[in-house]
């Protein structure tokens, strides 16, 4: 936060941070989960070939012994836990992504809160959010009903439910079943002037439609779970069907706030994530830290419960709670790493 804050203002976004802070700690730890705290150096990471990352040194002695990385999510240590046996648990922390686009949500330094809930899958974390994050709002005396830049958003359950499915023949006119490659695309693409590029993966075709047509149509008027991804998206999640996954993610004033997925339980998938995005990540970042192939094994063991995980972007939901428009409006001092 930048000099022309004076201390009142600074105070007061300091004050909303610490209830913040407590309101979802005292959830989660009435629902009987362990707070748990884990390093945001790391030597290794999950392969996420979208997720550019801080690369720093060990020094031993004055001399280099070692490259570590600042995590982009506490998943690769928390998963560590599941495999121990530690059970359900959150965590609020600092997590990192270089090379970010610059824009009014997102930090190169930001607070996550995530959680995994053991024998629950991505539906039973629905309900579970809508919970959490009422309770925040009751901790904090927020209206059921909010404004945010102008409209207004009502937090009244039952949220609104819908699949990329829907959403994609809602919003954009397509049946998305029947894009099951990169050429199914390119008339698509062309007939609503979008451009794209003949050697685009999958992945990248459908974000363009997306980012573009789907997205900016989603209601804001109400939270919103978009759930069902399609499977041609590459995560640890778990399949639900031929061509979609066990995972869903929420927006808020059409603002993508929290990502969730059933985490995959069958080997094949698990040894697949982590070849194929291992190869796209060499291809496509800067810094390439090595893949976490301890973590694949764990994952791989038949003692690694059945979860769900939820990673919620926590400055990204106070912004809109506080009515802000710039995500640094809402984390002390970020404007100077902007």
């Amino acid at each position: 936060m930048k000099n022309e804050y004076g201390p009142s203002v600074l105070h007061a976004l300091l004050s909303s941070r610490s209830r913040f802070f407590q309101a979802t700690r005292s959830f989660f730890i009435a629902n009987n989960y362990l707070e748990v705290d884990t390093p945001v150096l790391a030597p290794f990471c999950i392969p996420e070939p979208s997720i550019e990352l801080f690369e720093t040194q060990k020094l031993v002695l004055k001399f280099p012994k070692g490259k570590l990385y600042l995590v982009s999510s506490p998943e690769l240590w928390m998963k560590r836990l599941l495999a121990l046996g530690i059970g359900n648990q959150f965590q609020i922390s600092k997590c990192f992504r270089n090379n970010e686009v610059p824009g009014t949500i997102h930090l190169p330094e930001f607070t996550m809160l995530e959680w995994y809930a053991v024998h629950k899958n991505y539906t039973d974390n629905i309900g579970f959010t809508e919970d959490l994050i009422l309770s925040v709002l009751h901790e904090m005396d927020i209206p059921g009903i909010i404004q945010y830049q102008g409209n207004a958003i009502d937090f009244s359950v039952p949220w609104n439910i819908m699949t990329m499915q829907e959403a994609c023949s809602e919003y954009s006119g397509i049946d998305l079943s029947k894009l099951q490659k990169p050429s199914d695309f390119y008339d698509v693409l062309s007939a609503k002037h979008i451009e794209y590029h003949r050697d685009d993966t999958w992945e990248e075709l459908f974000h363009r439609l997306f980012l573009l047509e789907v997205e900016p149509s989603l209601p804001a008027g109400k939270p919103l779970f978009l759930t069902d991804y399609p499977k041609n998206i590459k995560t640890l999640a778990k399949e639900a069907s031929c061509c979609y996954s066990e995972r869903w993610e929420l927006y808020i004033g059409g603002i993508e706030i929290a990502n969730c997925y059933t985490e995959a339980a069958v080997p094949g998938q698990i040894d697949f994530f982590f070849e194929e995005e291992s190869k796209r990540k060499a291809q496509q970042c800067i810094v390439i830290p090595p893949s976490d192939n301890e973590l694949q094994e764990l994952m791989r063991k038949p003692g690694f419960p059945d979860c769900s995980g939820v990673a919620l972007g926590m400055d990204r939901l106070l912004m809109i709670l506080l009515d802000k428009k710039h995500i640094s409006d809402v984390a002390p001092f970020s404007s100077f790493l902007l």
